[in-house]
């Protein structure tokens, strides 16, 4: 009987022993400031102890708690200033600052130059030097080394394509994949379709590797779909339950649009292209290729620098060696097959198999996903695939050859100190490139603040496209953001990689646009920044170009400073009617709450619907003019808040109150006695009083003269006295 040709596992998980362990050097000790690429990188901490104490003064004047959005936007302003006073002096020496932190006191700095460093910890005014220290999350170091985080800001997620992975099979039931309870089943179930070329185990995935090797795929392409074929029989597969797989999906094409075959597989090594009769998956390969399915293969895990395994040698494949994805310390892999001394990002594992013919290199090492930390070709592999998926997703009209040049084209060129050869490694962003040169291209944004990316390459400018900042560009691409509120949004491109030009405009065709704000360089620095003044619901399309046509990476982000709730152009942290459209600021009582939203606009403390009920006036706090507020007339002194003079006594009730200390609500007139002290009643010793008054003998106050002239007529006389006497006797007030 003819045996059949079997594949191991290709080191599934192999054995990871920790190597050593490096003590971390003291902060004045600038090697760890060093990164990969030799250059100096460390975070800045600037002081600003007088900027602290300034803003806990205003807190305690504005009864803040917390900094509120005006303390922070002029805390960003002297932020800028301080970090651009410091840094300018140093351009000389050359510098990259990859963060601003715009609202921290510090800088994200790459040097080559250690005088810089080194003149930075003298300066009176930084306060420290940081190393820039990492941890690790789900995909965290793998994902961002390719830059698929920043790839899937541009809509970069695979949506409507399918990678089927061949392997041990999927755990579909893993939260990773959407928890389901079969294929596709929730309808958010990553996993559309699994099945078991080889003999069926009764599990989904004995092994675990494939579920591993589906989980990076899927975190990378994080809308597409996986189509799982269990090719393994223990741990070997087949050829004959490989070619089965290959053809099931290309059955499958349609059904599940499959763009990519993952197979972190192999078996004998080749130092050469291995194609012809003796490559038996050659023909099935090809006809996957022509049906629109490119294949992805592990080039294996045996440490050999010479060759890679089958099927990673088939032409057309595309072979995939592993990095380390971080520093990770010193490791032994394989029980013994070889060991790393050191680790960091982008150095090829030793266990990498590679020859002058690999395709290319992704992050292997060490890599979490579904549940599962491991490393290996295997792993580094559905990083190309779900990059596949990606790119398919983006440029449908892409012919295999263009996908597999986005690919290669556009990594990061890595050389294999074993053998000398130079590979390019994933990067995911570059191979997306520039999908929003057009304005009808824009990426959409969304939300109150958040970042993009994007990249400039091999772009252009539309005809008519205007001039940014009035500097020469030639190298634009566009986003669009719908204001969800109205308010001040700041936008800047910190982080990216050339000097860019920034813009803003409404409207959505390139002749109607109409500048919104406009800027070259963010004060010191060669990226660039705008703030303006946006409303809900309106649409701004927002322009990245390269100041004299340079190209790179952009970042790009945003964030409102100065929301304007009401939509009144008052931005909310000086508005004092926040929710309440009050251009004019109106404020009548002056204690900071804006008229319209005050329920007791004149302060003067009664609510403005009980003054309507009064028939007082709710935007002037003493109605009537008697020095009394309404409130105070209404609620301590009964008075009436209309009439001047309640008791008609021609004293003005504010005057009762205020000078003479005489009951506003009864009538004093007559009541002149005893002289200096009114009793509030009419009596002899006011008869007294009058009688003085009246001969001459005393001359009278001025409240007296007003008391004392009981008829009015404007002097004080007999008449007066006679009228006293008469109320006196019959016991009535005058």
């Amino acid at each position: 009987m003819r045996a059949v040709r079997v594949l191991p596992l290709l080191f599934a998980f192999l054995f990871v022993f920790p190597f050593a362990v490096v003590a971390a050097n003291k902060i004045g000790d600038l090697s760890v400031l060093l990164s990969d690429t030799g250059e100096y990188e460390f975070l800045v901490e600037f002081d600003i102890s007088s900027l602290k104490e300034n803003n806990r003064g205003l807190r305690v004047a504005r009864g803040l708690k917390f900094n509120d959005a005006h303390i922070r936007s002029e805390t960003a302003r002297q932020l800028q200033d301080l970090k651009h006073t410091v840094m300018k002096a140093f351009q000389p020496a050359g510098f990259t600052v990859a963060h601003q932190y715009e609202h921290l006191p510090l800088l994200h700095v790459k040097t080559k130059s250690a005088a810089l460093v080194q003149a930075l910890q003298r300066n009176p005014r930084v306060t420290a030097i940081h190393e820039n220290i990492t941890l690790r999350l789900f995909l965290s170091q793998s994902a961002p080394l390719i830059q698929q985080d920043k790839a899937l800001t541009l809509g970069a997620d695979g949506q409507g394509t399918s990678v089927a992975v061949l392997d041990t099979g999927v755990d579909y039931t893993r939260s990773a994949f959407g928890s389901c309870t079969a294929p596709g089943v929730p309808s958010s179930c990553r996993v559309v379709h699994s099945v078991d070329t080889a003999p069926n185990d009764g599990e989904l995935d004995a092994h675990g590797h494939g579920t591993n090797v589906a989980g990076i795929a899927a975190g990378i392409a994080s809308a597409s779909s996986i189509v799982s074929f269990d090719v393994f029989d223990g741990a070997s597969a087949s050829t004959s339950n490989i070619t089965a797989a290959i053809n099931g999906a290309i059955a499958l094409k349609d059904t599940y649009n499959i763009v990519a075959l993952n197979m972190s597989l192999g078996g004998s090594l080749y130092q050469n292209p291995c194609s012809g009769w003796s490559n038996p998956f050659q023909t099935s390969i090809d006809s996957a290729r022509a049906n629109g399915i490119i294949t992805v293969a592990a080039s294996g895990n045996d440490a050999i620098s010479n060759a890679i395994g089958m099927p990673a040698c088939t032409p057309g494949v595309v072979s995939v060696g592993a990095v380390y994805d971080a520093n990770v310390g010193g490791l032994t892999w394989g029980g013994g097959t070889c060991t790393d001394y050191s680790t960091s990002a982008d150095k090829i594992t030793c266990f990498s198999n590679s020859a002058y013919f690999l395709t290319m290199l992704a992050p292997g090492a060490l890599t979490t996903a579904a549940g599962y930390t491991t490393g290996g070709t295997s792993q580094a592999t559905p990083h190309v695939s779900g990059a596949v998926a990606v790119l398919r997703a983006a440029f449908p009209s892409d012919t295999l050859d263009e996908t597999v040049a986005r690919l290669t084209s556009t990594g990061v060129p890595i050389t294999d100190s074993r053998n000398g050869v130079t590979a390019p490694r994933l990067d995911l962003l570059a191979a997306v490139g520039a999908i929003n040169d057009q304005l009808v291209d824009a990426v959409a944004l969304s939300g109150q603040s958040g970042s993009s990316y994007g990249n400039n390459t091999g772009t252009g400018l539309e005809s008519g496209e205007p001039t940014k900042a009035g500097t020469a560009g030639g190298r634009s691409v566009w986003w669009n953001w719908q204001a969800p509120s109205t308010g001040y949004v700041s936008w800047d491109t910190a982080g990216s990689t050339f000097d860019t030009l920034l813009a803003a405009y409404t409207g959505s065709l390139i002749p109607a646009l109409v500048s919104v704000a406009e800027n070259d360089d963010d004060g010191g620095f060669t990226t660039s920044k705008i703030a303006f003044y946006v409303t809900a619901g309106t649409t701004y399309a927002i322009a990245v170009d390269g100041k004299n046509a340079a190209t790179g990476t952009i970042t790009i982000n945003w964030e409102y400073t100065d929301p304007d709730s009401d939509g009144d152009t008052v931005i909310d942290a000086l508005d004092n009617c926040p929710n309440d459209a009050n251009t004019d600021q109106s404020d009548i009582d002056g204690d900071m709450l804006g008229d319209v939203c005050d329920t007791d606009a004149d302060g003067d403390g009664l609510f403005n619907a009980d003054e309507l009920s009064y028939g007082t006036d709710p935007l002037d706090d003493d109605t009537d003019g008697d020095t009394l507020s309404d409130g105070a007339e209404v609620i301590v002194y009964g008075t009436d808040p209309k009439n001047t003079d309640t008791d008609s006594d021609g004293i003005p009730d504010g005057d009762e109150i205020n000078v003479y200390d005489t009951d506003p609500n009864f009538s004093n007139v007559g009541d002149v006695g005893p002289r200096g002290a009114s009793d509030n009643q009419l009596n002899a010793a006011d008869m007294v009083v009058l009688s003085r008054l009246v001969t001459g003998v005393i001359t009278p106050t001025e409240l007296e003269a007003v008391l004392a002239d009981i008829n009015n007529d404007g002097q004080i006389n007999v008449a007066d006295l006679l009228l006293l006497q008469q109320a006196i006797l019959i016991g009535t007030a005058l």
